[in-house]
């Protein structure tokens, strides 16, 4: 996979546009099942998880790799 270089964010941090995009893609091709991306917004990407997340995030991991 190829990544834009030399974008970078106002804090001088490199940014790799597109990165959902291409990885779901390349996981169809590897998996051969199908992969959406998903971009979260600001609102999901803050906060702190609660124990409720941490489980729920553990068994979908869980069920994941079980699935492959």
């Amino acid at each position: 996979m190829q990544f834009e270089q030399g974008v970078k964010d106002i804090y001088g941090h490199e940014r790799f546009a597109g990165v959902a995009t291409q990885l779901s893609g390349e996981l169809e091709q590897r998996l051969g099942k199908e992969a959406r991306p998903v971009i979260l917004g600001h609102v999901q990407r803050g906060g702190t998880p609660t124990a409720y997340d941490r489980v729920l995030a553990t068994r979908f991991g869980w069920h994941a790799v079980e699935a492959a």
